[in-house]
């Protein structure tokens, strides 16, 4: 829907708000750039906004993140999307259209202070423990084994050193 939307209104930035529960989408809501300058900066309907966000409030969701586009660059925030941010709580989901594909990337904006923030795309996060499955002696097993793989390493690379030169005796 995002990309969409930011297709269609190219060269001009679009912008809207996600709201949620627990940091998780549940609604996407468009919101008009009227910007002076939209095709390099977005500045939210402040009407808009506010009845959004009240809306939120009242149905018990939470800002999750504020979105816009970025036509021509990439998905890194601008100086002046650094500047504007006012939702510290929020991520900021920037869509770069630079490429063929659109790319998102989400940051946290918060006293000038930028730090990227993954985002999933689905009903939840994936599962990056590669090892919850495992049992314990499982668990043990690869251990022993990392172990074994470096002792053998270290015996090989000492068995490659060439042999000393002999000193000469006196």
């Amino acid at each position: 829907m995002i990309a969409q939307q930011a297709r269609d209104a190219a060269p001009h930035e679009v912008c809207g708000l996600i709201g949620g529960i627990d940091g998780q989408a549940t609604e996407v809501v468009p919101v008009p750039n009227v910007a002076d300058d939209p095709v390099h900066h977005f500045v939210m309907d402040e009407q808009i906004l506010a009845k959004t966000l009240l809306r939120f409030h009242r149905a018990g969701l939470e800002l999750v993140a504020v979105y816009h586009s970025h036509p021509q660059s990439g998905a890194i925030p601008s100086s002046s999307d650094i500047a504007e941010s006012h939702y510290p709580e929020a991520a900021y989901l920037i869509v770069s259209l630079k490429e063929r594909q659109p790319f998102f990337k989400a940051w946290q904006i918060a006293n000038a202070t930028i730090k990227h923030v993954d985002v999933y795309i689905g009903d939840s996060a994936p599962n990056i423990d590669l090892y919850h499955d495992l049992t314990r002696a499982q668990k043990i097993a690869i251990m022993i084994a990392g172990i074994m793989a470096f002792i053998v390493l270290i015996v090989w690379s000492i068995d490659l050193l060439p042999p000393a030169p002999s000193i000469p005796s006196p």
